[in-house]
């Protein structure tokens, strides 16, 4: 009987360690880690852009590669350093994702052949809004 024993509690040591993976070659997949949830302090911001036409009567939407540009101060702005710089494509509006609220400055600028437009606007952008700013463009003095 103790000869059974002693059987048994080997066959039961030795699955043990058979049961157990000594391979130290796998490694764990890597996952991103969320540290802190922003959903509390970002909000959306889209621009549509339009301009005055030439004779100065009417809105039109601003025509493709026209340049947006965010500002986070207004020093910022006087003195050219955009956090965000996009253009127009297709539609005449951009869409600058997700951004912490505040108050922030924008520019939009496009130069044709005859024509420069510009148009700075100033928008609040608040969390867990989606805020759409319409940007009025008028013509300026050729450079």
């Amino acid at each position: 009987m103790k000869t059974l024993m002693r059987l048994i509690g080997v066959l039961a040591v030795a699955s043990f360690f058979a049961s157990c993976n000594l391979d130290n070659t796998a490694s764990p997949s890597t996952q991103d880690i969320v540290y802190s949830d922003t959903s509390l302090i970002t909000g959306e911001l889209s621009v549509e852009v339009l301009y005055f036409d030439q004779a100065g009567q009417n809105y039109k939407p601003a025509p493709s590669g026209t340049g947006v540009f965010l500002f986070a101060t207004f020093e910022d702005l006087q003195n050219n350093m955009p956090i965000y710089a996009l253009q127009t494509t297709n539609s005449n509006s951009v869409y600058f994702g997700f951004i912490n609220y505040g108050n922030y400055y924008v520019l939009g600028f496009n130069n044709t052949s005859l024509n420069n437009y510009e148009g700075v606007s100033v928008v609040q952008v608040r969390p867990r809004r989606h805020e759409v700013l319409t940007l009025s463009m008028y013509k300026t003095a050729k450079k």
